[in-house]
């Protein structure tokens, strides 16, 4: 019995032993599993010898703008291993333990660079994949304003060339230079047409300095406001200045307001131009070192526009119409194609009026641009009434006629004249019932005159007429004739009217012999000789004539004679 108890003692202290010696293999491993989570990989690339080390890291180091850094030293925490960051700030880490499932093992990161502030991040990951982490490094920050005579100067460019980290101005002259690395850096604000300047800046671990610039200007500048002729500011006029062998062209802003800056010294011709308007050049404008030539101002003078358009009656083209600009004196006549044309209209709301006989006057409310033309098409509605359509062809082609010009008249109206258009048409409206009187009158054409055309109540009457053309296709200057057949009138004509003198001249030579033109000679007086001897016609011519008065004196003789008795 004693040797039982023994026996049984000794099973006991044997099993309790053998399970506390399990318990403290078991805790050991689950130590060292824990160590290796925490520490990672030992000595660089090295893969752990234990677990499931399959997990990759791919680590990114950048600045505070996203710029990735170089050189920066990477560590697992609570690890004594490190990795340096190439050019593009890349760190790949193998070998790492790590779950087979979500959420995986849980990694802290950390980056560190001299003059940045360190950077932590945590990543969780899985086995068999490559993780991606970015870890970011705080530098400091540079800021101010740049000026030149206490104005802002936008599109300076500040930088500190030792790292390649520069920034621009904006409109109102501000910089900012970000992640910059703590010490002492050489910071420069430069411009074309300034004067460059640089400061010498210490900044804190991820601190922030303020540093503004005043820089000279080593050109001058052209400013000045660009307006209308009444004073109302254009916006988006170029004004151009020739500098050297290039030109610059500035724009004018709400305010009519363009700033011509980095000029060098001299003088300019700066010119003003803007669609719609004539330019304007200024000659002889002075430019200064650093200085800024001011109210070099222009006024633009707008370009006249024009109003065009047809003139219409439903689908009937009408010339004649009196279109004008309501308020001006601007008008223009429409065509034969109904087209009308009003020129030299300047920019502003107007009233377009269309007026004809025997149609509605038309009144269109219309807004012209600057530097724009407006395509106005009007239409005019027929008055109340009959109407008489005319249409008129040639007889030699068949053709219509343009340009007839045809007058109605009729009892009781004021006769009309008007045009035919391009159709050879035109319409007489608004007309009372009564019988009318047509005159067609047309150069080369033999005039036609109608009468007693009836038209009815409310009657659409449509007459087609045919004229036709004069002989020789010419008119002559006898109404009716041509040329030559105006020439031969004109010659039978004088021939009569010399026959009918020739023979007025020989009834008055009847009539009074005395007082018609000599037709003999004188004989020669009473005992004068001829030079070359008298001849036979000239001894009977004497006979005669002493013959004659002989006959003549015996008469009187004889008559007195009879009276005395």
């Amino acid at each position: 019995m004693l040797w039982n108890r023994w026996c049984e003692m000794i099973r006991r202290v044997t099993t309790s032993s053998a399970s506390a010696l399990i318990a403290i293999m078991f805790l050991g491993t689950a130590l060292l599993v824990q160590s290796a989570q925490l520490l990672g990989p030992q000595g660089g690339s090295e893969a752990f010898t234990y677990g499931s080390n399959t997990a990759v890291i791919n680590v990114t180091v950048t600045d505070n703008v996203g710029r990735p850094m170089r050189d920066a030293d990477v560590h697992l925490v609570g690890g004594s291993v490190f990795w340096i960051s190439d050019d593009q700030g890349h760190v790949q880490i193998t070998g790492l333990y790590a779950n087979d499932s979500a959420p995986g093992t849980s990694y802290n990161l950390t980056a560190s660079l001299t003059g940045y502030r360190s950077g932590v991040t945590q990543i969780w990951i899985l086995a068999n994949i490559t993780n991606n982490a970015t870890i970011t490094i705080e530098g400091g920050t540079i800021l101010g304003t740049v000026t030149s005579q206490s104005s802002p100067i936008a599109g300076v460019n500040v930088s500190i060339s030792s790292l390649g980290y520069y920034n621009l101005t904006t409109p109102d002259g501000r910089y900012q230079l970000s992640g910059i690395p703590g010490g002492t850096h050489d910071v420069t604000a430069s411009k074309v047409g300034y004067d460059n300047k640089t400061e010498t800046v210490t900044i804190a671990v991820g601190g922030v300095y303020l540093r503004d610039f005043s820089l000279n200007q080593q050109t001058g500048t052209i400013s000045g406001f660009v307006t209308n002729g009444v004073g109302t500011p254009l916006q988006g006029a170029n004004v151009t200045i020739r500098v050297g062998l290039s030109t610059i062209t500035v724009p004018t802003n709400e305010t009519g307001f363009y700033d011509l800056v980095s000029l060098p010294e001299g003088q300019y011709s700066v010119t003003a131009s803007m669609n719609g308007f004539y330019s304007s050049t200024v000659n002889n404008v002075p430019v200064t070192k650093g200085n800024n030539t001011e109210g070099v101002n222009f006024t633009l003078v707008e370009k006249p526009n024009r109003v065009y358009g047809v003139v219409k009656a439903g689908t009937l083209l009408l010339p004649g119409v009196n279109v004008s600009i309501v308020g001006t004196s601007l008008f223009n006549i429409s065509n034969y194609e109904g087209s009308y044309e009003i020129s030299n209209v300047s920019a502003g709301v107007y009233n377009v009026s269309a007026s004809l006989n025997g149609y509605a006057t038309n009144i269109t409310r219309v807004t012209i641009s600057a530097g724009t033309d407006l395509l106005l098409h009007l239409n005019l509605q027929v008055l109340p009434g009959s109407q008489l359509l005319v249409r008129v062809t040639g007889s030699d082609t068949a053709a219509a006629l343009v340009g007839v010009v045809i007058t109605i008249s009729g009892e009781g109206m004021e006769p009309q004249s008007q045009s035919t258009n391009i159709d050879g048409k035109f319409a007489f409206t608004g007309l009372v019932p009564g019988n009318y009187t047509l005159q067609l009158v047309k150069d080369g054409y033999k005039p036609i005159e109608m009468k007693d055309i009836t038209v009815g109540e409310g009657q659409n009457r449509t007459l087609t007429l045919t004229m036709d053309p004069l002989r020789g296709g010419d008119t002559g200057f006898i109404f009716g004739f041509d040329m030559a057949h105006s020439m031969m009138i004109l010659a039978l004509f004088l021939t009569i009217v010399i026959l009918a003198m020739a023979v007025w001249l020989r009834i008055k030579t009847f009539q009074a012999p005395e007082s018609a033109p000599a037709v003999y000679d004188e004989a020669p007086e009473e005992g004068e000789k001829t030079e070359e001897g008298e001849g036979p016609e000239e001894e009977a011519m004497k006979q005669l004539t002493s013959r004659t008065d002989s006959e003549e004196r015996n008469g009187l003789q004889e008559t007195r004679k009879k009276k005395e008795k």
